[in-house]
């Protein structure tokens, strides 16, 4: 009922490729990297570790790459009829920090065995419900000029190029050519959050992805991806996704899956 597969794309930066046509329902979460999506007139928009796309069955678009970085997805493809039930009408977006992890723990639980096929398609459903409930392309879109969110595009490909850069309003601003309030401003009406914040989830979303592939030099990470210090990557990622880096890598890990699938499935034992 629904393919889930891991993409890696190794492609140099790059203007829009030619136009292609979806043959099936693709809900993609880039984990690294980003990539920017063209449909029709419309003005591109940015794929990164803290968004979703949906490319409909039928659905013509191009794709181009805004750095040499590449990107590496996991990808949810499904029948038509079977994606207008579990996402709606969602375009894809921005999305919870839920949804990636959530993402990993799925992707962990398939690579390590530790999930039945009728799990796995469960999940993956509830994962794609989620989605569409909370996904969304631009806050009050219709009140948002295209001249504010290509600006706000732009700004989202600046920080996917250099996520632990120690970024500046003034330095980002100038980047697209406008003052440092007007981009504020501008960012907030077409995001929905704070230009920091949007970075902040985008740094966390990255972690995740280190994480989750066994990273352990946890001080290392923090300092890669523009924290100030190892406690203060803790203390982020543990407010946002209400554990530690070190607890949801052992989550992660043959042990901490084999721990949750016994705790998961053992009997009920009457209270003494």
């Amino acid at each position: 009922m629904i393919r889930l597969v891991d993409v890696a794309c190794r492609a140099h930066a790059s203007a829009p490729t030619e136009d292609e046509r979806a043959t099936i329902t693709e809900v993609i979460l880039p984990l690294r990297g980003c990539f920017e999506v063209h449909r029709g007139g419309r003005s591109s928009t940015v794929a990164d570790a803290a968004s979703v796309v949906v490319f409909r069955a039928g659905q013509e678009y191009r794709v181009g790459h805004p750095t040499a970085l590449g990107d590496d997805c996991f990808v949810l493809a499904l029948p038509p009829d079977v994606a207008e039930d579990a996402i709606g009408a969602a375009e894809g977006g921005l999305v919870a920090p839920e949804v990636r992890l959530r993402v990993h723990r799925l992707r962990a639980a398939l690579r390590r065995g530790a999930m039945d096929p009728l799990e796995a398609e469960e999940a993956a459903l509830e994962l794609l419900r989620t989605i569409g409930r909370d996904s969304f392309r631009d806050v009050a879109a219709d009140r948002v000029s295209a001249a504010a969110r290509a600006d706000a595009e732009r700004v989202r490909a600046l920080l996917a190029s250099r996520p632990g850069a120690r970024w500046r309003l003034d330095a980002i601003a100038r980047d697209v050519y406008l003052s440092p309030a007007h981009l504020a401003r501008r960012f907030r009406a077409a995001t929905g959050e704070s230009i920091s914040r949007y970075l902040l989830r985008l740094r966390l979303g990255l972690a995740l992805d280190r994480l989750a592939a066994g990273d352990r030099d946890l001080a290392g990470l923090a300092d890669e991806l523009g924290f100030a210090t190892h406690s203060h990557f803790t203390a982020r990622f543990r407010s946002t996704f209400g554990v530690t880096p070190s607890a949801f890598r052992h989550e992660l890990s043959a042990r901490g899956l084999e721990e949750l699938r016994t705790f998961v499935t053992a009997p009920h034992r009457a209270a003494s």
